[in-house]
């Protein structure tokens, strides 16, 4: 079912594409926007039967420029990445293909086009020892995940000046799988009966991906109404929860026991976590932008959602 949500007051319908509109936040990214014209670029997942989405492979810059330009877009949003930290440590050129080279390719072809772009970029490109972090601190990213979304917002700054950047934390939302968010996925412990410890050291502020989508399209409207939009910013949840937090409240909402799951305060291993990157989101706020779904709202729906349409198992 699609949102009630549409272009805000003295807004008009403009073209936009959306990369990555397959994934969690393109979805609802394309949910959000769906008053606008409005295309989705997928690939991997692709929906070739509905006319709203077009297979694009962001790795050519041949084929990515001349989709953009047969568009011709008011805006552009810019949020397919490979946001997997651990993959990214592994996969490192691939990585950065996507991260960093596909972002200069869209740029280029976005001025060509005159198009207004917003790319998302993350909580990651801090190194959590000074939180909250306002739009202009300065980044320290300490996985190759948040070096290469950095390396992304400044190819974005040398191209496009009057672009959007937009970084937000981990975020969740109507899933088609469990695994498809770090905070959904904490399901599975639950479901698994085996005793195992989760994360109780790293700080993160889940955040719905319609709450982003939404300040996306307030941003949009801003720029289209004013040419107010430009620069740097930042939204997130102002709750914040460990993943074992997260996992007890799940467990609380699905009725799930979670007497076999413990807290680990270690570090955790794999790719170099941030500590507590909390995002200072005061300046979206003053000009009269932002939504916030409370976490235990937020989740309960998206689980029941899921739990409805797919039997939980491992």
């Amino acid at each position: 079912t699609q949102s009630t949500w549409g272009p805000l007051h003295g807004s008009k319908m403009v073209k936009v594409i959306i990369t990555g509109a397959s994934g969690l936040l393109g979805r609802a990214l394309m949910d959000v926007f769906h008053a606008h014209d409005c295309t989705g670029f997928v690939y991997t997942r692709a929906k070739p039967a509905d006319a709203r989405y077009r297979r694009v492979d962001l790795t050519n810059p041949a084929e990515t420029r001349a989709a953009i330009l047969d568009i011709n877009p008011s805006v552009i949003i810019h949020a397919a990445a490979e946001r997997r930290p651990d993959k990214c440590e592994k996969e490192q050129d691939a990585t950065w293909n996507l991260n960093v080279d596909c972002v200069r390719t869209i740029c280029q072809a976005a001025a060509e086009a005159g198009s207004f772009l917003i790319f998302i970029s993350t909580d990651y490109v801090f190194d959590g020892t000074n939180p909250p972090y306002a739009p202009d601190a300065t980044p320290n990213p300490l996985s190759f995940y948040g070096k290469s979304k950095l390396a992304g917002e400044n190819v974005v700054r040398g191209l496009l000046p009057n672009a959007a950047i937009l970084r937000v934390p981990i975020l969740y939302g109507d899933i088609e799988e469990l695994g498809e968010s770090a905070v959904t996925v904490l399901v599975r412990s639950l479901l698994e009966k085996n005793s195992t410890s989760v994360d109780n050291w790293q700080k993160r502020a889940p955040t719905h991906v319609i709450d982003v989508a939404t300040v996306s399209l307030q941003l949009v409207d801003k720029y289209l109404s004013s040419g107010i939009g430009a620069g740097t910013w930042h939204w997130s949840n102002s709750e914040e929860y460990t993943k074992y937090g997260m996992t007890v409240l799940i467990a609380s909402i699905l009725g799930l026991d979670c007497s076999h799951i413990s807290p680990d305060t270690a570090v955790p291993a794999g790719a170099p976590r941030p500590y507590d990157c909390r995002l200072d989101c005061t300046a979206l706020r003053a000009l009269g932008i932002g939504q916030e779904t409370p976490f235990a709202e937020g989740i309960k729906k998206v689980l029941t959602k899921f739990q409805n349409e797919h039997p939980l198992r491992v």
